[in-house]
């Protein structure tokens, strides 16, 4: 009696989809690729979901030009995080430009610059003409981000919910982003170019914790009150604040923005942590 050969077709996809999405190792996922066209979709499905590319030109090059080659992958990607900086010769422009046209399906673009960054940008805003695809999530690691640069691109990309932006000198147009909900920004003056927006969680990074700053916070989180309901802020001690100043400024922006953001329910105060420090713990308060 011949023997029975049990199909992945004729699995249930609930079966077999949850083991492969649970499969860490991309050696694995790819030796999977080449046991079944049903199993070879599901493991593509992971490799190529959320794609962290480096600065190195052995793989970068290599991953621009199989994704233009390979429209079938290339639509299988919905999150990429691509360097902003390399020393690589122009070409490479072109070619990562090609790519970004292909990835129809991308959700979530994140611009993160290398350590330490260098001197020849490849990854610049014309580059993200003639693209298609539709943006929930946009992120810019790269300092001092003139937001004016990227206008074109915005106004094409209204469905972007989340940005992140690092620097202080970012300017958003009033009619640019209409729905955005989420910010992670480094600076809570530029919060006030987004007030036409109903933002509900803002996070702010390296806020320095003096009396004036903990004033200008305030007045721009005020801006959103109608809408905020979640903040998280990171805060850094000028050298020249003494230790029980500090203790005591926490507590008063605490109080403060709880009195005047009403709607807010969640609030998350941490301090970056110094080599020497007697007061280096993450203190979280939580708010109704």
């Amino acid at each position: 009696m011949p023997k029975r050969r049990l199909c992945s077709s004729r699995l249930p996809v609930e079966l077999y989809r949850p083991i492969v999405q649970n499969i860490l190792d991309q050696g694995d996922l790819c030796a999977l690729c080449a046991t079944s066209p049903i199993l070879r979709y599901e493991a593509e499905l992971v490799l190529y979901g959320h794609v962290q590319l480096s600065g190195d030109y052995s793989r970068l090059l290599p991953w621009a030009l199989m994704i233009t080659r390979t429209p079938r992958v290339a639509g299988l990607v919905h999150a990429l995080t691509l360097p902003t900086l390399s020393t690589f010769r122009y070409p490479l422009r072109d070619v990562i430009a090609k790519a970004l046209k292909a990835l129809i399906n991308l959700t979530e673009l994140h611009i993160f610059q290398p350590s330490p960054p260098a001197v020849h940008p490849y990854l610049v805003t014309d580059m993200l003409d003639g693209c298609t695809f539709r943006l929930t999530k946009f992120c810019t690691e790269l300092e001092d981000t003139d937001l004016s640069e990227y206008s074109n691109f915005f106004a094409r990309q209204q469905d972007i919910r989340y940005l992140m932006i690092q620097g202080e000198a970012a300017v958003m147009e009033p009619h640019l982003l209409p729905h955005l909900t989420q910010v992670r920004l480094q600076s809570c003056d530029v919060l006030k170019g987004f007030a036409s927006r109903p933002l509900r969680c803002i996070r702010l990074d390296s806020v320095q914790m003096t009396d004036v700053t903990i004033a200008r916070v305030v007045s721009s989180l005020v801006l959103f009150k109608a809408s905020l309901n979640r903040l998280s802020i990171e805060m850094i001690e000028p050298s020249a604040m003494a230790y029980n100043d500090y203790l005591l400024s926490m507590p008063a922006m605490i109080c403060l923005i709880a009195k005047k953001v009403h709607k807010l329910k969640f609030l998350c105060v941490s301090r970056e942590v110094a080599p020497v420090s007697l007061f280096g713990v993450v203190t979280t308060e939580y708010i109704r």
